[in-house]
């Protein structure tokens, strides 16, 4: 049987602990809950392949009107991001909501022993979100770019793409021909 000193001494140490933990709390609480970066509304792509993970963020991204752009000066983008696939590797690409419910396309270049190779794909809205890209060593994956389209038409009635997020997958010491 406990003491009332002891009893005491408890109580003391269970309301400090919970004060501590309100405090925390309430800190971690207010430094997130207003936080608002302005990258926090850019579509992002997420991309696997073998152990490896990453997040692509925009070349470039534009309103849908072509109002308001990231980065404001779009004659100089983000470079793509770099991320190594090696040969024979599955990449498995995953586009964000903000891609993902209106019109987009994959743009995938293939280094060949033949020489190289694009591929263009168009996935309608609400359609796609993951998908996965097969590489062999006969067919090394080097470039991969999602484009989306804004509501902006050219004299030749084609939609001018809004944003564009590239990868750079080559495999580490590739060269690409000049």
């Amino acid at each position: 049987m406990l003491s009332s000193a002891e009893k005491k001494a408890i109580a003391i140490i269970l309301i400090v602990a919970m004060v501590f933990v309100v405090i925390v709390g309430s800190t971690v609480a207010a430094l997130t809950v207003g936080h608002h970066d302005e990258n926090d509304d850019l579509p992002y792509l997420q991309i696997a392949a073998g152990k490896k993970f990453t997040r692509v963020e925009p070349m470039v991204w534009c309103s849908v009107q072509l109002t308001a752009c990231h980065p404001a000066n779009v004659n100089k983008p983000h470079p793509p991001t770099r991320f190594a696939v090696d040969p024979g590797d599955t990449v498995v690409l995953t586009v964000s909501d903000e891609l993902a419910t209106g019109p987009w396309r994959l743009v995938s270049q293939f280094l060949t022993p033949a020489g190289g190779i694009t591929r263009s794909q168009y996935f309608r809205p609400n359609s796609t979100y993951t998908l996965t890209i097969p590489t062999s060593r006969d067919r090394t994956l080097v470039t991969l770019e999602v484009q989306a389209p804004s509501q902006v038409q050219t004299a030749e009635n084609e939609f001018v793409i809004r944003g564009y997020l590239g990868v750079d997958t080559r495999p580490e010491g590739l060269e690409l021909p000049a």
